[in-house]
């Protein structure tokens, strides 16, 4: 079976997250993307901004993010996930070719915020891969949305989710009581 790497920067850092998606998921690395940033100005089916890999060109900015392997075959299931994003391959130093998502550009809103429940996913990503503590730092501190109420039953799925995906997890404190907060 051809297996392939995958970038996660986004929700898909967290490792159950991206396993209950595409099982045959296994973690290579932490790695470091140049010249991109981490935006959240993916436009959502729910109004919200999903993470988005930009291309900067400036060779100052960068994204931190794991590489995982996948059977190639599952590839399409995580188009299906991704939808609004277009995959690419991208050449990152000491790993090889990778491919992630970006968003398409009519996707594209610089005005948008993420809900709490989806930063939630890159809180637990960062910090259960252990990535540098001032790139988590922005991931963390990063300001977020509540959902209107017509989305509350969106809401109350995500959270739900994180808590199905996450059971026997060791939350550091700090993230639980952020966890707890957005519940409520």
């Amino acid at each position: 079976m051809t297996r392939i790497n995958y970038f996660a920067y986004g929700s898909n850092m967290s490792e159950p997250r991206l396993i209950s998606r595409v099982p045959s998921t296994t973690k290579m690395c932490i790695a470091t993307l140049k010249e991109y940033q981490l935006r959240f100005n993916k436009k959502s089916i729910d109004g919200s901004g999903k993470a988005n890999a930009h291309y900067s060109e400036n060779p100052n900015d960068f994204i931190i993010g794991v590489v995982f392997t996948i059977d190639e075959q599952d590839k399409e299931k995580l188009n299906r996930e991704e939808q609004g994003y277009t995959p690419k391959t991208v050449h990152i130093d000491g790993i090889g070719d990778v491919y992630l998502y970006v968003a398409n550009q009519d996707k594209i809103d610089e005005s948008l915020k993420p809900y709490d429940w989806y930063l939630f996913h890159l809180k637990f990503g960062v910090i259960l891969n252990n990535i540098d503590y001032s790139y988590a730092q922005q991931i963390i501190n990063h300001d977020t949305l509540r959902p209107d109420p017509k989305n509350q039953d969106r809401y109350v799925k995500g959270l739900d989710e994180c808590i199905s995906l996450y059971p026997d997890a060791d939350i550091p404190p700090n993230l639980s009581s952020d966890f707890n907060n957005i519940k409520h």
